[in-house]
């Protein structure tokens, strides 16, 4: 083992605050093939919960918040992100801007273009970012953390809302004091990202979402990795599309009904029975209702990975 090997011992891009078993570290390199039906322990199982649900809610003709928990999986709205340099180093400040942007463009070109980052002022953005002289998690050092809230609100009304949300801290110096490269900062960023976007940790060196070795840095996601997300997300394209199903046959449904009345009726029933036109100007809109069904991660996890360990 070298000096560098011995500095990376424990120093882990993995900062999610999430609870995971050893047996699903050990499948998310032996893993489930995506489109083998099961679930992918690459991905994080919050994201299988919130598409069984939106399974319920289309089965149920709820599909309204259908569309809402899949939209959260798939995050269809861009990914509004602010970058908090007050604490980075100035020698470091380019090279960090540039891992950050290079890090959300590796993954824009990863999911086929499918997501957007947009880089934004603090007040308009979802994913908060910024840096430490230095990152300890468990007492043991560590790249950077992210904790995240993913949630859908119902309006009311028959409305939803999803939100999903993020702070990410990444570290400015290695444990030696040394200031992170470039690539370095490209690792833990992109891992970071990953998790917002929905993937687990993988214990497999090489893997994005898999420790930082310092010397030996990884750019991009793992053709597995990029695969699995992948795969949820078409599920999750998958439900929208029963709901556009659903809505066309309920729509003409709908339309045949307007059609029987109109030939059944007079027209002056009919125009009886129309709603008087009001002014809701200034009507106050319900209050927001968080849903029974969400994922919020603010909790600390209780395990670390080591650099090409197991979990403790």
């Amino acid at each position: 083992m070298t000096w560098l090997d011995r500095m990376a011992v424990n120093f882990d891009t993995r900062l999610a605050f999430q609870s995971i078993l050893v047996g699903a570290s050990i499948f998310a390199v032996y893993g489930f093939s995506p489109d083998s039906g099961e679930k992918d322990s690459r991905v994080q199982s919050r994201l299988y919960s919130h598409l069984d649900h939106a399974d319920r809610c289309v089965a149920n003709g709820n599909t309204s918040e259908a569309i809402a928990y899949a939209e959260m999986v798939l995050l269809r709205r861009e990914i509004t992100v602010y970058v908090d340099e007050s604490k980075a180093p100035w020698q470091i400040k380019e090279d960090a801007a540039k891992a950050l942007r290079d890090a959300a463009i590796n993954w824009e070109d990863a999911l086929n273009r499918e997501i957007k980052f947009r880089f934004v002022p603090f007040r308009d953005a979802d994913v908060i970012i910024g840096y430490a002289d230095g990152v300890r998690f468990d007492g043991k050092e560590a790249a950077g953390t992210v904790r995240w809230t993913r949630q859908v609100m119902n309006l009311g009304s028959n409305q939803y809302h999803y939100e999903v949300r993020a702070n990410i801290t990444l570290r400015a110096h290695t444990p030696a004091g040394s200031m992170m490269s470039y690539r370095q900062m490209l690792h833990t960023a992109g891992h970071e990202l990953g998790h917002v976007l929905g993937l687990e940790d993988s214990v497999k060196q090489g893997d994005l979402m898999g420790p930082l070795r310092l010397d030996r840095p990884v750019e991009r996601a793992a053709k597995a990795e990029r695969d699995s997300l992948l795969s949820v997300r078409r599920q999750a394209g998958d439900i929208l599309a029963r709901v556009n199903s659903y809505d066309k046959v309920a729509v003409r449904q709908d339309y045949d009904n307007v059609i029987v009345q109109v030939v059944s009726e007079p027209s002056e029933k009919i125009e009886a029975r129309k709603p008087s036109v009001r002014n809701v100007r200034g009507q106050r809109r319900p209050a927001l209702v968080r849903s029974s069904v969400r994922d919020k991660q603010t909790e600390p996890r209780e395990k670390v990975f080591k650099i090409g360990g197991m979990a403790r």
